[in-house]
């Protein structure tokens, strides 16, 4: 093969950076994290998954043990409740 073909251009790293970056992009809703995330969710709850959300500034459910700046996101979808 000629030192500058395709084949020796690119690597299969080179590849799964582009799949991450993809990927990245259809969950990477806003360039702050908080906002995507409540994007996320609501694209959830709008396919009809259930989701439940708690981040820094939520109190930990009573007897949960989890602490004050726990983030927790429950994500379940709708066939997964009838099932259980």
């Amino acid at each position: 093969m000629p030192d500058g073909s395709q084949n020796n251009l690119i690597v299969p790293a080179d590849v799964s950076r582009l799949g991450c970056t993809v990927e990245h992009q259809g969950i990477c809703l806003h360039k702050q994290d908080a906002i995507s995330m409540w994007l996320l969710v609501d694209r959830f709850r709008d396919n009809n998954t259930l989701v439940f959300y708690k981040d820094k500034a939520d109190q930990p459910p009573p007897n949960s043990q989890l602490e004050q700046d726990t983030f927790v996101l429950c994500i379940q979808a709708r066939f997964q409740l009838d099932t259980f």
